[in-house]
């Protein structure tokens, strides 16, 4: 908050003190101890993030500052809050961080194909670098809307970009309703954009799902990773459901539920264990047991199905996020 706003705000607060000496007194205290205060905050919130870890690089950016963290066995990139986008082993490349990331990976097996792919979301690119390596054929269209996290990946985090791998800086909604237009067609769409909290209201509605649905081939999969909580959970898987059927998801450890859905329809788990067998060794290159990944994938419905379908005209996820399921 500015001096002025400070000034402003002081002067409701001591509407009786205007045009006197004392007023003066109360306003410079009153804008003293709300530097004081926002200081203190500041300084608190860096000790809690230096406890584990050291801040190596800041890089500025229109939307959040990214930061680099390394707590010594890792390296991450994330904001002021950690609240971390992406995790590397220090020493160990060739394993990944997060399940999530290995969970996308195997989930790609759902495909007939795997030739193209669309990300929307790049983070540190660990997750589209991990992909080429599984499957070094594969064309990797990634869409990332900060350049600053481009940056970042490309001098922190090893991703390049090459013939085969194509990094767009747009919205991903806009990106893929240009894909729509020039007719691309993609064997996995993965949709791993975040928010604050949960994944941007635009590309959480019925009518994205559909665009996304329509530039897809039609044996393709679909992935999301799904964070949200309370009434916005219900009505995102509500509306999952509705675009594509029935889908099969999983509870990754660490933070978020992926969703794994097929344009046509669910598949049957003994197509799936034949799958996951027939890329056991690709997998083992950045050891992902695939076998174990996807023997865990459910379709219980655990969600209000009555919850209101998100769309163009309604998708207040700001408010659902926090408002309590209903029992």
């Amino acid at each position: 908050m500015s001096s002025q706003q400070n000034a402003r705000l002081a002067l409701l607060v001591y509407p009786n003190f205007l045009g006197s000496k004392q007023s003066l007194v109360c306003l410079f205290w009153f804008i003293m101890q709300r530097l004081l205060c926002f200081a203190f905050v500041v300084v608190i919130t860096i000790s809690m993030v230096s406890a584990n870890s050291e801040i190596v690089h800041l890089e500025r950016s229109v939307y959040r500052d990214v930061y680099v963290y390394d707590s010594g066995s890792q390296l991450c990139i994330g904001f002021i809050n950690r609240n971390d986008q992406s995790c590397v082993f220090a020493d160990a490349s060739d394993y990944l961080v997060w399940e999530y990331y290995r969970a996308s990976i195997a989930g790609l097996v759902l495909a007939e194909k795997v030739e193209r792919v669309l990300m929307i979301g790049l983070g540190g690119g660990v997750l589209a670098t991990a992909i080429r390596k599984v499957f070094p054929e594969v064309e990797v269209e990634v869409v990332e809307l900060d350049p600053a996290m481009l940056k970042v990946a490309k001098e922190y985090f090893n991703f390049e970009e090459s013939a085969r791998v194509n990094v767009q800086i747009a919205d991903g909604r806009v990106a893929v309703k240009r894909a729509l237009l020039e007719g691309k067609k993609f064997d996995a769409v993965i949709l791993d954009a975040f928010g604050i909290d949960y994944t941007p209201e635009h590309m959480l509605t019925e009518e994205f799902l559909r665009e996304v649905r329509n530039i897809m081939h039609s044996d393709g999969v679909f992935i999301a990773h799904a964070k949200a909580e309370n009434r916005l959970r219900d009505a995102m898987f509500n509306t999952y459901e509705k675009v594509f059927g029935q889908f099969y998801y999983l509870d990754t450890s660490g933070c978020c539920r992926l969703i794994f859905a097929s344009t046509n329809g669910l598949m049957a788990k003994d197509e799936i264990n034949r799958r996951a067998l027939a890329a056991l060794v690709q997998m083992q290159r950045l050891h992902i047991s695939v076998e174990d990944i996807l023997d865990g994938l459910k379709q219980r419905v655990d969600w209000d199905q009555q919850a209101r379908i998100l769309t163009d005209g309604h998708a207040p996820g700001n408010i659902l996020n926090v408002k309590p399921r209903l029992p």
